[in-house]
């Protein structure tokens, strides 16, 4: 009998929607200060394009929640030697560390623009952050695996032993 479990890796397109959209978020407000200030059309279009991709991220992150994070049980992988497990480890952390420079040259790039009320130079900026977009979800993802194996040991005796069945009485 197959069961369900929470497993962490199970949210990575959560939170990296989230931290995306909260990014973005962030973008309108800085973008809105400026349109208080001053409402040339870049400023007014900066202001526009970044509240509606922070909507667009709100509903997809509402959309992910109702999804994540229970899987069904797997089997056990094999063990991999520890030359490989030290160069996977080497390599995750170094996918990491560029994951979270590239979405912080992005964000604040982006919220620069805003300040300055460039918001047609935004437009450039869009795909490179669908890009961080990207590497936060490996990131969350690589982390929620991470953590689904380092809790692994603890959670064998879960799916080994079914519970009994329950014995009822036979009307008569």
């Amino acid at each position: 009998m197959k069961t369900s479990r929470v497993a962490f890796s199970g949210y990575g397109c959560l939170l990296s929607t989230a931290v995306w959209g909260l990014s973005w978020i962030a973008v309108a407000a800085v973008a809105f200060e400026r349109v208080r200030h001053s409402t040339d059309l870049p400023s007014v279009f900066a202001w526009a394009l970044s509240a509606a991709l922070g909507a667009v991220a709100t509903w997809l992150a509402l959309l992910f929640a109702k999804a994540a994070g229970t899987r069904e049980s797997e089997a056990p992988t094999a063990k991999e030697p520890w030359y490989r497990q030290i160069t996977g480890w080497f390599a995750a952390i170094v996918w990491c560390g560029a994951a979270v420079l590239w979405n912080f040259g992005i964000i604040g790039t982006l919220l620069r623009l805003a300040r300055e009320g460039r918001g047609w130079f935004m437009i450039v900026l869009l795909p490179w952050s669908f890009v961080g977009w990207f590497l936060m979800f490996v990131l969350f993802t690589g982390l929620g695996v991470v953590i689904d194996s380092l809790i692994a040991p603890f959670r064998r005796g879960e799916d080994s032993t079914p519970a009994p069945p329950s014995r009822e009485e036979p009307e008569a």
